[in-house]
Parts: structure tokens; sequence; C-alpha cells
């Protein structure tokens, strides 16, 4: 991804996983912003971001 020109690594998991969303913080990520898409996932995802440039 570096080679390519990627700066920044985005991922997402459901709000309510917090064991996941506990490994994206130790692992660097910050939470970015959250999405509401009842018709497709009863919870709301939640954003991280992580600069890798």
């Amino acid at each position: 991804m570096r080679d390519e020109g990627a700066r920044l690594l985005m991922t997402s998991s459901e709000c309510d996983e917090s064991r996941p969303q506990d490994w994206h913080r130790r692992n660097g990520f910050t939470e970015t912003g959250a999405i509401e898409l009842p018709s497709v996932q009863s919870v709301p995802e939640v954003f991280f971001i992580k600069p890798i440039g």
C-alpha cells in the first residue's frame, strides 16, 4: 500500500464489538466517526484510521 502512495489505513467494526475496537486503539488507530445503516445491519459501524505514510 505504501508503495502505491497510500498514506492512511481505514478500518471499521460494529459499535457493540469492544474487543476489536480495543485492538485497533492498542495498535495506533484513532476513532474517526460512525455510520448507521439500519437497512443493512442492526448496530452502527465505527471507523478507525491510522497514518501509514
